[in-house]
C-alpha cells in the first residue's frame, strides 16, 4: 500500500502560486533593461530642405547606432543605410510617435537584457558606449527628392558628460535623449547651424533643417573622391 501523502492546504498552495508569480516577474525585469526616450518640445521649427516648409508626415525619426568601428561622416553617406542600427522610430500617425501638426516626435524603447531592442526593427544588438543618433528622413535610401537630417551629441563640443551614449543593458534606469541636447549636425541643420547638404536658408530662427541627398551623379564624385584619397594616402603611407 503506497505510503499517504500530505495534501497543501488551500492557504499553502496560494502562498506558492504567489511566490510562482513574484518569481516570474523578477525574471522578466532582470531581462529587460532601461528605457531610452527620444523627443523634442512641441511647436519646435522642424523644416524641410526650402527653409520654409514644416516637416510632414511622410518623414520619419529614428533613434538608434552604427556599426562599431564606422562614423557617418559626409563622405561615406552612401555606407550609412548599411551600417544603421535602428534602435526605435517615430512616425504618424501620433499614436506612432509623430504628430506634425505640432511638430512633436516622442518615442521610447526598451533596451533588452540580451541587447535587443524591444521595438522589433531588427536583429541588431545594442552594448553600453555606443554613441547614439537621430536620423531624420523622408527617403531611407539615395534618390530623388530624398531628405535627411542626422544629429547627435558627440566629442566634438569638448564635454564627453553628455555625450548620448547608451546604457549597459543591464541597467534598469530610464534615459533620455531630447532633440535640444543633440550638437553636432552630420547632416541637415540644428539649432540654426548647418551640417552636410544642400538646402536654402531659413530666414529665422531653426530646431531642426533636412538637407537633401545627394543626386545619383554626385554620389559617384564622392565616391570618386573617396577612392583618390584613399590612394593619395596609401601612396603616402608606403613612401
Amino acid at each position: 500500500m503506497p505510503p499517504a501523502r500530505s495534501v497543501p492546504s488551500p492557504c499553502h498552495a496560494l502562498l506558492r502560486a504567489w511566490l510562482a508569480l513574484g518569481l516570474l516577474c523578477l525574471g522578466a525585469v532582470s531581462a529587460s533593461g532601461g528605457s531610452l526616450n527620444f523627443y523634442n518640445v512641441p511647436g519646435n521649427t522642424l523644416l524641410m530642405q526650402d527653409g520654409v516648409t514644416a516637416l510632414d508626415n511622410a518623414f520619419k525619426f529614428e533613434f538608434g547606432t552604427f556599426e562599431t568601428g564606422f562614423t557617418p561622416t559626409t563622405s561615406n553617406i552612401t555606407d550609412w543605410t548599411a551600417n544603421w542600427k535602428p534602435f526605435a522610430r517615430a512616425e504618424a500617425p501620433s499614436i506612432n510617435g509623430w504628430n506634425s501638426s505640432i511638430s512633436y516626435f516622442n518615442k521610447s524603447g526598451v533596451l533588452l537584457g540580451s541587447g535587443l531592442s524591444d521595438q522589433g526593427l531588427s536583429l541588431d544588438t545594442f552594448s553600453g558606449g555606443e554613441l547614439a543618433y537621430l536620423w531624420v528622413y523622408n527617403v531611407f535610401s539615395i534618390a530623388p527628392g530624398g531628405e535627411w537630417a542626422l544629429v547627435t551629441n558627440d566629442s566634438s563640443d569638448g564635454n564627453a558628460a553628455n555625450d548620448w551614449l547608451l546604457p549597459s543593458p543591464s541597467e534598469a534606469l530610464p534615459f533620455e535623449y531630447p532633440l535640444s541636447s543633440a550638437l553636432n549636425p552630420v547632416w541637415g541643420g540644428l539649432h540654426n547651424v548647418q551640417g552636410g547638404g544642400d538646402f536654402t536658408a531659413p530666414l529665422a530662427a531653426f530646431t531642426l533643417q533636412t538637407h537633401a541627398v545627394p543626386e545619383p551623379g554626385s554620389v559617384m564624385l564622392i565616391l570618386l573622391a573617396g577612392i583618390v584619397w584613399r590612394v593619395k594616402r596609401a601612396r603616402t603611407v608606403n613612401r
